[in-house]
């Protein structure tokens, strides 16, 4: 079962977050390349054992379903970090109530 886990980083931080999450998937992409390179290899046999094989394309997918997890997962981040960066670059506009806020003290006893 997937669990969701949130904590916070420095913005400035994320990209590497996320590189870190990305290079554990590249190796287990690399580990299904492999499976997927055997199971093709082990059928172009005379006899080929098709349970291993079918259990070989099993392993593939999980893998590649956990790959796409991860991927789906790293979107999201950077998907929130553009937005922050586009919201610090260039902040809504002023409207009148936030006038009139910005104009009050923040300790309202004053």
């Amino acid at each position: 079962m997937r669990v969701r886990i949130s904590y916070s980083v420095e913005m400035d931080n994320v990209p590497q977050e996320v590189s870190e999450l990305l290079k554990k998937r590249a190796e287990q992409l690399d580990a299904a390349l492999n499976l997927l390179e055997d199971a093709a290899h082990s059928l172009d046999a005379k006899d080929p054992d098709l349970g291993i094989c079918y259990n070989t394309i099993e392993k593939i997918r999980i893998k590649l379903a956990e790959v796409d997890a991860t991927l789906a997962d790293c979107h999201g981040i950077l998907t929130g970090l553009l937005q922050a960066r586009e919201q610090l670059e260039n902040p809504p506009p002023q409207t009148p109530f936030d006038a009139v806020m910005d104009g009050l003290p923040d300790d309202p006893s004053v």
